[in-house]
């Protein structure tokens, strides 16, 4: 064969063969949906709330009355994005839109301007961060409902292992406030240089145990 066709017909087939070939895959515009993620029947049983909690009544050091009510509680899932690492590149982090199971609760009080979200979200787990049921996170976040914001005013986030996973939140295996004593209590920790407004102490008996007013002054422990 003429050397010259031969050439010709390797580049041909070379060629054709590249064509074949999928493309090498990057991190560029890489998104992976990851989940349903649901919660294990342990962290189920110990959600503190259900229908029959119509109100959630506090008392302060002067014994007036903080009634909150049960504005809504479900079960659905909710899709969060985290940033994790790309399967392709070590070096860079991508988008996982990740679905997890939820219990929720909400209460509200019509004369103030915030609400109290109680929720059970399942673990989850991406390529660097696997997790178990172990990890299912309790969250409490106080919603400002002030027209025109929707911030949150403070938060507690603990895991069902019993692990505190913000240095700003504290676990106390004993604990008195006002003149009742709860044990296993996890709350919020106050800096002194910026204190937040509200200081939150849950456990998984009773939910949320004691609201303290750092501007008030005040405290208010669940009856």
């Amino acid at each position: 064969m003429n050397p010259l066709k031969l050439l010709t017909l390797l580049l041909s087939i070379f060629f054709l063969a590249s064509c074949d070939e999928d493309p090498k895959p990057t991190c560029q515009n890489y998104a992976v949906n990851l989940g349903p993620f649901y919660l294990e029947q342990s962290s189920r049983d110990l959600f503190p709330y259900s229908s029959t909690d119509s109100n959630l009544v506090f008392k302060n050091q002067f014994s007036e009355e903080l009634i909150l009510s049960l504005a809504f509680l479900r079960k659905d899932t909710t899709a969060i994005t985290y940033f994790d690492q790309c399967p392709f590149d070590s070096l860079t982090d991508v988008p996982y839109v990740v679905e997890r199971e939820q219990l929720l609760a909400t209460f509200i009080n019509d004369s103030l301007d915030w609400s109290i979200q109680f929720t059970f979200r399942a673990a989850y787990s991406l390529p660097k961060h696997t997790v178990t049921g172990e990890y299912d996170e309790a969250e409490i976040f106080f919603l400002n409902l002030t027209p025109g914001f929707g911030s949150v005013v403070s938060s507690l986030i603990v895991h069902k292992s019993g692990q505190v996973p913000s240095f700003f939140n504290r676990f106390h295996s004993s604990i008195t406030l006002g003149s009742r004593t709860f044990e296993d209590v996890f709350s919020t920790y106050s800096i002194p240089q910026n204190p937040p407004r509200y200081l939150i102490y849950m456990n998984y008996e009773f939910g949320i145990v004691g609201i303290e007013d750092t501007a008030q002054g005040q405290l208010w422990v669940v009856e």
